[in-house]
């Protein structure tokens, strides 16, 4: 078409509806898969010294209600840890059927044994398996993994330091 000007082509082009270049097709954003009440999401957090002493804060949180539970426990131990199990399953009003907390060793022992694998034997992998939860970990080093209840000690350390 050596005779056609430029107004002819682009006349041509918007009546065939391709004078635009096509824009890339954005991704859809998935669903957020829904989850049954009583998988719980467990982090312990350090509290500002008050007096002079040291204190910890245990939270949990319920993935699909986001009912919240939190103590404060003067050490970070898996004696503590066990306590404050028995507690959520007595505070939560379902059963608890999955855990999901991060490496600390008040929960597991896995990076204490030598082939850096969960033994089985620490106190919260004993009370879970006897309370038929299933305990997960997360990756070391990935606290978004555990975000829900990050976000959620951010916040309690927040309103703690604004008293």
């Amino acid at each position: 078409m050596p005779n056609a000007n430029r107004s002819n082509v682009y006349r041509t082009l918007v009546c065939f509806g391709i004078n635009r270049v096509p824009q890339e097709k954005k991704q859809q954003a998935s669903t957020f898969k829904e989850y049954e009440p009583g998988y719980l999401h467990i982090d312990v957090t350090y509290l500002p010294k008050l007096a002079g002493k040291k204190q910890y804060l245990f939270v949990a949180i319920d993935r699909a209600t986001r009912v919240l539970y939190f103590e404060i426990y003067e050490n970070k131990t898996a004696i503590n840890a066990v306590e404050f199990l028995n507690n959520c399953k007595d505070f939560y009003p379902f059963t608890i059927t999955h855990i999901l907390t991060d490496n600390g060793l008040e929960f597991t022992d896995k990076f204490v044994t030598k082939d850096k694998q969960v033994s089985g034997k620490h106190k919260f992998d004993k009370l879970c398996s006897r309370s038929e939860i299933e305990h997960r970990l997360t990756q070391p080093v990935t606290p978004k993994t555990n975000g829900m209840v990050e976000r959620v000690n951010g916040r309690l350390r927040m309103q703690q330091l604004r008293r």
